[in-house]
């Protein structure tokens, strides 16, 4: 083989495609990748952009994790599975608001009393002027557990 000329296996510079002839034809199409390109670079990675971990409120009580989390223009409020609000806690809603008492909120949606759970951000919310997530409990119109969102510097 090594004295057979290229044009011998049917290579074509601009296709990427080779023809071998033995004994039948053979064809292998091969796709050009950019030179240090890797696969996974067009995927967005998940980045966390805030954390900050539930406390009591003045009356109820309320426990566990949660995390603001960016992957693209996305940002996704993930709450931990280590969440529970007081057991008499019902007709939850999750609020992104601007202090603890949740008076100036964007309601964010329904929730559990416990476990993990995921809220989508509006694009307009802004986590300088939004630092809370309060649990408030539709029932009795007061805030059940609150955290504090502190930024992990990374955007």
């Amino acid at each position: 083989m090594s004295g057979l000329p290229l044009a011998a296996f049917g290579v074509m510079n601009s296709s990427w495609k080779v023809s071998l002839a033995i004994g039948a034809a053979l064809t292998v199409a091969v796709a050009p990748v950019a030179v240090g390109q890797k696969a996974d670079q067009a995927k967005a990675k998940n980045v966390t952009v805030a954390r900050g971990a539930f406390s009591d409120s003045a009356k109820y009580t309320g426990s566990g994790n949660a995390t603001v989390v960016k992957k693209g223009s996305a940002r996704t409020v993930r709450i931990a599975k280590n969440f529970r609000a007081d057991p008499g806690a019902v007709r939850l809603r999750l609020y992104l608001a601007t202090d603890a008492s949740g008076a100036t909120h964007i309601d964010l949606g329904a929730m559990a009393e416990s476990g993990a759970q995921n809220f989508r951000l509006p694009k307009s919310a802004s986590l300088t002027k939004y630092r809370y997530l309060v649990a408030w409990c539709a029932a009795v119109n007061e805030p059940i557990s609150q955290a504090k969102l502190i930024p992990t510097g990374r955007k």
